[in-house]
């Protein structure tokens, strides 16, 4: 008996979430992007800070007049400010990413429930089909049996 193929009925189901898993894993992807990117200027705000206080500082040493020194002093402060804004929307761009990673995780369990869902019925459709060709090979060695039983009672009988 050949092995026939196994259409999984809910074949469509599973095509659909392996589809929201893969929008899910892009969708992490692009939060992922953007939380670096916001790291990467985060990090470069603090740099331009310290270069900033150390240009302010050197002004005093060196008794820069009072509006260069406020000038410098309130570019310092306008890149604090900056920093904390950065920082605040670091933290939401991470906590974004937290709920992307929980709806990823969330699509590959979906996901896996179904293939397993489908191996197991393939399985049990496999083992099926091994049962019918034992049987149908259980059969044929009985008939063959009977016959030859059968030959050599006629045999016995014709003599």
């Amino acid at each position: 008996m050949a092995t026939t193929t196994h259409q999984f009925r809910l074949d469509p189901v599973l095509r659909h979430r392996r589809r929201l898993e893969d929008t899910a894993a892009m969708d992490l992807a692009a939060v992922r992007l953007r939380a670096e990117r916001i790291t990467a200027r985060l990090v470069a705000i603090h740099d331009e800070t310290t270069e900033s206080r150390l240009t302010l500082l050197e002004a005093a040493g060196r008794g820069g007049t009072g509006v260069q020194l406020r000038r410098l002093a309130e570019n310092v402060e306008c890149l604090r400010a900056e920093a904390a804004a950065v920082a605040a929307l670091l933290t939401t761009e991470r906590s974004r990413e937290e709920q992307a990673r929980a709806v990823l995780v969330q699509a590959a369990q979906n996901r896996r429930a179904l293939e397993l869902l489908a191996e197991s019925q393939r399985a049990a459709r496999q083992r099926e089909e091994r049962i019918q060709e034992r049987r149908a090979a259980d059969d044929m060695a009985s008939n063959t049996h009977r016959w030859r039983r059968l030959q050599a009672t006629e045999a016995s009988v014709g003599r």
